[in-house]
């Protein structure tokens, strides 16, 4: 029988183990830039959804109004403050779900609407790219609301027309381009 001596890790064995840690190394800063960088594009994507959720709210009020001008149904428009927003669209943002749950419980990325307050609500998914202009005080999630208004001044008695619009209620920012 022949005896064969052991293998031995040899001279270059160092240099292996190194270039595999480099590697990995590398791997693993490029995949948290990937990740950030998918973070940022997914509150990007957010941003654009709800502001032209709220611009398209907006629209459909304006020309429910002129409808209702050219209609003579001006009347009416007076009768619209702190209804829902919502009515003025086509179809319904993704993750509405009408009328609020009993303790202001609003899924991520989900919208509702209170009718006691008037506002319609949307809870944020990238809440990190948010930031409040004013603080409320409160602990919970960040929750966006806007509001149908009358626009202009009240003089008792004036029963004219009544320009309306969508407010934000909620001073925010968005951090992100």
């Amino acid at each position: 029988m022949i005896h064969r001596e052991a293998r031995g890790l040899g001279y270059y064995a160092g240099s292996h183990w190194f270039l595999g840690w480099l590697a990995l190394g590398l791997i693993a800063v490029a995949s948290l830039w990937l990740f950030s960088a998918l973070r940022a594009a997914q509150a990007i994507a957010e941003k654009m959804v709800v502001e032209l959720t709220v611009q398209s709210m907006r629209t459909g009020l304006k020309v429910a109004m002129g409808e209702a001008v050219i209609s003579m149904r001006d009347s009416e428009i007076s009768g619209w403050v702190g209804c829902n927003p919502i009515r003025w669209l086509e179809m319904p943002p993704v993750g509405y779900t009408g009328d609020c749950q009993a303790g202001g419980k609003v899924a991520e990325g989900g919208w509702c609407f209170e009718p006691s307050s008037g506002d319609l609500v949307y809870r944020p998914r990238n809440e990190h790219a948010l930031e409040r202009i004013q603080n409320d005080g409160s602990d919970g999630p960040l929750l966006l609301r806007w509001r149908v208004v009358k626009v202009g001044k009240d003089t008792p008695g004036d029963s004219g027309f009544t320009g309306l619009r969508v407010e934000n209620v909620t001073p925010y920012r968005w951090e992100v381009e």
